[in-house]
């Protein structure tokens, strides 16, 4: 902690006492405030988003200007504070806080991507604020530093046929004093955003930069501008949205649920149809486990079993990263079974089977640590509430029983 430098009574039009203030060199962050302790536990939180913040760019770009936050614990008004000060109410809920923080970060990637110095926040600014603050707040990333995914609440929403209207979600906040409605904005940001990384891939960040561009350089509305980058007309963009929610659904709901669909997906792509030609010429499903004895001499179908690769692949790409070395010996098998290798498929494929079933009890024990973790030493509920000085504490003691089951170590 530097001495202090800053009066924020003057800044203010006040005279009080000078506050304290904290310097972040690689993220190029000031955070300022009249207490100490709020200006430690809003140094851990900017560096938590700027940390989100720049994995959502994939780059390690040295921002050119620096961001002052500032933690206030008195009313004020935003126009007391230059274009590159965040200031924060200490008494704000952790959801709202973090929203703000998030929002400023991706504020200045815009100014300095698109070259504008000046520009008003698009309101893409603040869907994605919300979708990370989900992220940190609600799904793990702020406590544990894992990412879960829970989308129960859209899904049981979407069960019922409510699909939200995507333009709204781009354009309209709910208050945050409503906590229930600011929850349910928050989650949908998320999924919409998870939406996007699932079409785009690692061209997201030109994604982004693509849609920044039509909002604040050609004026474009937002829903509009989201339509032209997709390369559909506005009147598909609620068509392609729904479609799009469906689809990551079925792929997203919580540890429990996820590692489930893994297993069924799984079992069906390695369940393959097959022509026996044993007279009749009838098509017959096949575990790909059981095929060899049923080809003997026959030459494997290379195209069929091209697919199943491909097929896996994909589920690679949509699982748990704790799948994600089963699932590769599993392609390496089929790869095997393609080149007409008999005694290397069975040898991969046991070692993918083992491999597969020790990633499924990893995953489960580590859900259920996690749970009996958040249940027994702060529920979500009281950590959405808690104060900023609670955080760390609360994150390293999440962390611990998770860190000794799988031997890593706890990074900041």
């Amino acid at each position: 902690m530097t001495a202090p430098r800053l009066s924020l009574g003057s800044l203010l039009g006040e005279t009080e006492s000078d506050g304290f203030h904290q310097y972040l060199p690689n993220e190029k962050l000031d955070v300022f405030g009249k207490v100490e302790t709020d200006v430690i536990n809003l140094t851990l939180l900017t560096r938590l988003c700027a940390h989100e913040v720049d994995t959502l760019f994939g780059d390690q770009r040295q921002p050119e200007h620096r961001l002052n936050f500032f933690a206030m614990d008195i009313s004020f008004s935003e126009s007391d504070f230059k274009s590159w000060d965040v200031p924060l109410r200490t008494a704000d809920p952790l959801e709202v806080s973090v929203v703000k923080i998030l929002r400023g970060l991706l504020l200045r990637q815009l100014r300095e991507r698109l070259g504008l110095r000046k520009i008003a926040p698009p309101p893409s600014i603040q869907f994605l604020a919300a979708a990370l603050a989900n992220r940190i707040v609600h799904d793990g990333k702020g406590t544990t530093g894992r990412y879960r995914k829970d989308y129960r609440i859209p899904r049981r929403q979407l069960a019922t046929g409510h699909c939200p209207d995507l333009t709204q979600l781009l354009t309209e906040v709910p208050p945050s004093q409503s906590r229930l409605l600011f929850r349910i904005y928050l989650v949908h940001s998320d999924l919409l955003l998870n939406c996007l990384e699932h079409e785009y891939g690692r061209k997201f960040p030109q994604f982004l930069r693509d849609w920044w561009r039509l909002e604040c350089q050609e004026q474009l509305g937002t829903a509009e501008a989201l339509a032209r980058v997709l390369g559909i007309p506005p009147k598909q963009l609620q068509q392609w949205y729904a479609g799009q929610v469906t689809t990551v659904l079925v792929r997203g709901g919580a540890p429990g649920e996820v590692s489930e669909d893994v297993i069924e997906q799984l079992q069906k792509l390695l369940t393959i149809s097959v022509m026996d030609l044993g007279g009749t010429e009838t098509v017959r499903s096949v575990h790909l486990e059981d095929l060899p004895k049923l080809l003997k001499n026959r030459p494997p179908d290379v195209s069929t079993l091209g697919d199943v690769q491909s097929d896996l692949m994909q589920l690679k790409f949509s699982a748990s990263p704790i799948f994600h070395e089963a699932l590769d010996q599993y392609i390496a098998a089929v790869d095997a079974l393609r080149q007409n290798d008999v005694k290397l498929f069975r040898k991969r494929y046991r070692l993918a089977k083992k491999t597969f079933e020790q990633a499924v009890k990893l995953q489960e024990t580590a859900s259920t640590l996690l749970d009996e973790a958040e249940y027994a030493l702060s529920p979500v509920d009281r950590l959405r509430t808690a104060a900023w000085d609670t955080i760390l504490e609360h994150r390293k003691r999440l962390r611990k029983p998770m860190e000794q089951l799988i031997g890593l170590e706890e990074t900041n």
